[in-house]
C-alpha cells in the first residue's frame, strides 16, 4: 500500500511542477506529461509557434473544445489536459470573454476564450478637448470614423450667407429670423431683357440689352461701346501689339507698341549711304564701320593695289592684279668647309642658322693610303644655332682623314626631327612624330659607340653601310650593316618640306 502511496505522490507533484517544454515550437515533447483521460500538465513553451499546428508528445494541442490550435508564446506557462477519447491535449481555458483586439482601445491588453494578454487594436479618434465641426453649405457631410470617441466633437450646421437680410420678413430659417422687405424700387429699365421680378408685389420684365463677350481691336479709328448694355461678357481691349522699343524704330517716325507704348516717337539715327572702297595696300586690313542706326543701304568695296603684284604668285589674278611674285628658293643658305684629323672630336664654329631649318652632312676622305672610307667614320650634329661637332673615328691614330662637311638652311619646310640612336643588330626602328613619307629626305652620318679611345679595331667597328627607311608615318627602320662587337651609334635627320 505504501508502493502505491508513493506513485500517487510522485504523478501529483510532476503535475503540479512547471515542465519546461523540450522539442519544437510545434512538436512539443513533455517528459511529466500523462495520457491518461483529464489527466493536466503546466509547461512553460520554449518558442512562438504563431499558431500553427502544435503536438504534445505526437498528440494534437486543440484550444477548448475545438480542433483549431492554439497560439503559443516563449516563456509563457499553459496548462493542458488529455482527452482520451479525441486521443489529444486541450489546451485549459484561463479567461472567458469574446472580445477581439478590434473590440477593444489600442494600447490595452485584455484576455477572451481564445488567449491572454491580448493587445487592443481599436482607433483612439479623440479629441482630447473640446472641437466643433461646421457644416457651412447644403448637403455637405461629415464622415464619422469607426472607433473609439471621446465625446468631445460637435457636429454643427452652419450654413453661410444665412442670414436675416436674404430671408423673407418674419420667417425663421435654421434659427434665423428674415428681415427683407418689399420695399423695391427696381424698374424694368434697370433689370435685364428677359429676366422677371416682383418689385412690391407686382412682376415686371426686365429690358435692359445684354452684350456678350468681345474683344476689342485697336485701329486707326475711336471705337465706343454704347451706354445702358449689361456687359454679360468681358470686353477686352487688345494690347497695341508688337514689341519695338523706342531704339528700333527710325528717329523720322512715331509708333505704338506694347513695349513703348501709345504714339510714341522712334529713336533709331537715320543714317546715309554707306557706300565705300576699302583699298588693301599692305599687310594691313582696312575696314569701313557701318554706324549703328538705319541706313539707305550702299556698296563697300575692297579693292588691291596694283602695287602688291610682286606679293601675288606670278601669273595668279586676285582681285585684278596679276600676281608677279615667283617664289623663295627652297634653300635658304648652305655653308661647307673640311678640315684634316684622326681619332677626334671637333666643334666647328659656322654662321648662325635656325636649328628648325638646317640640317648638317659630312663625309670623311682618306689621305694616306691605309685610312679609307672602312677605316674611317665620321658623325656630323649641329649642337647649337653657331656650332657643329664632329666626331671622328679611325682604325688607328696615324691614319690621317679629310672631313668634308655641309650645313644646308631650308626655306618653307614644314619639320626637321633628328637624333643619335644606338644599333647592335642589323636594323632597328625608331618612333617619330608623324610625317607624310612621301614629302621628306633622310640624312645619315655614324661612329662606333664607346666613351675611351676614338681608335683601334672596337672604336672603329667596321662600319660598312646604315640607311633609314619610313615603315609608317611615325615609325622609321634603321638599317645597318657592321661588324665588330661595340654598338653602332646613327645620328639621323628627317626633313618633311611642305
Amino acid at each position: 500500500m505504501n508502493e502505491n502511496l508513493d506513485k500517487i505522490d510522485a504523478a501529483l507533484g510532476c503535475a503540479a511542477r512547471f515542465e519546461k517544454a523540450a522539442g519544437t515550437a510545434t512538436a512539443i515533447t513533455l517528459a511529466e506529461a500523462i495520457l491518461s483521460d483529464g489527466c493536466s500538465k503546466t509547461f512553460i513553451a520554449k518558442s512562438n509557434n504563431n499558431g500553427s499546428s502544435t503536438t504534445i508528445n505526437g498528440k494534437p494541442l486543440y484550444k477548448p473544445g475545438t480542433t483549431s490550435a492554439p497560439s503559443l508564446v516563449t516563456d509563457k506557462a499553459y496548462t493542458v489536459w488529455f482527452d482520451e477519447s479525441g486521443d489529444c491535449f486541450f489546451l485549459k481555458a484561463s479567461a472567458e470573454g469574446t472580445a477581439v483586439a478590434e473590440h477593444v482601445l489600442a494600447g490595452t491588453t485584455f484576455s477572451n476564450d481564445n488567449d491572454t494578454g491580448i493587445v487592443g487594436s481599436m482607433t483612439d479618434n479623440g479629441p482630447a478637448s473640446s472641437e466643433t465641426i461646421n457644416l457651412t453649405s447644403h448637403t455637405q457631410e461629415y464622415t464619422i470614423a469607426k472607433g473609439y470617441h471621446s465625446g468631445l466633437r460637435k457636429i454643427k450646421a452652419v450654413i453661410s450667407g444665412l442670414i436675416a437680410s436674404v430671408i423673407k420678413a418674419g420667417t425663421n430659417v435654421g434659427g434665423v429670423v428674415g428681415t427683407f422687405t418689399n420695399d423695391a424700387t427696381a424698374t424694368a429699365s434697370q433689370i435685364l431683357n428677359g429676366i422677371t421680378a416682383y418689385v412690391n408685389g407686382n412682376k415686371i420684365t426686365g429690358n435692359i440689352p445684354s452684350k456678350t463677350a468681345a474683344t476689342i481691336t485697336p485701329n486707326t479709328t475711336n471705337q465706343t461701346i454704347t451706354a445702358g448694355q449689361y456687359l454679360s461678357g468681358a470686353q477686352t481691349i487688345a494690347s497695341l501689339g508688337g514689341n519695338a522699343p523706342q531704339s528700333a524704330v527710325r528717329s523720322d517716325y512715331t509708333f505704338s507698341s506694347d513695349a513703348s507704348g501709345r504714339a510714341k516717337a522712334g529713336t533709331m539715327p537715320v543714317n546715309g549711304s554707306q557706300t565705300a572702297t576699302l583699298s588693301i595696300t599692305g599687310s594691313g586690313k582696312p575696314t569701313k564701320t557701318i554706324p549703328a542706326g538705319y541706313t539707305s543701304g550702299g556698296t563697300i568695296t575692297a579693292q588691291l593695289a596694283s602695287s602688291l603684284a610682286s606679293k601675288i604668285q606670278n601669273g595668279e589674278t586676285i582681285g585684278g592684279v596679276l600676281g608677279t611674285y615667283k617664289g623663295l628658293s627652297p634653300i635658304a643658305s648652305i655653308q661647307r668647309g673640311y678640315l684634316k684629323a684622326n681619332a677626334v672630336v671637333v666643334d666647328v664654329p659656322i654662321n648662325a642658322v635656325d636649328l628648325n631649318r638646317a640640317i648638317v652632312i659630312a663625309v670623311p676622305f682618306a689621305i694616306n693610303y691605309e685610312a679609307n672610307t672602312q677605316t674611317s667614320l665620321v658623325s656630323a650634329e649641329l649642337t647649337s644655332a653657331t656650332n657643329i661637332s664632329l666626331k671622328i673615328k679611325t682604325l688607328t691614330s696615324s691614319y690621317i682623314v679629310r672631313v668634308y662637311w655641309t650645313v644646308i638652311e631650308f626655306n618653307n619646310i614644314k619639320s626637321i626631327q633628328r637624333g643619335d640612336t644606338k644599333i647592335s643588330g642589323t636594323n632597328t626602328y625608331i618612333d617619330i612624330n608623324l610625317v607624310d613619307p612621301d614629302k621628306c629626305m633622310v640624312f645619315c652620318t655614324q661612329r662606333a659607340d664607346g666613351t675611351s679611345g676614338l681608335t683601334g679595331n672596337e672604336g672603329m667597328a667596321y662600319m660598312l653601310d646604315s640607311h633609314l627607311e619610313f615603315n609608317s608615318g611615325t615609325r622609321a627602320i634603321l638599317y645597318s650593316y657592321a661588324t665588330g662587337s661595340r654598338p653602332k651609334i646613327i645620328h639621323w635627320q628627317i626633313v618633311e618640306f611642305n
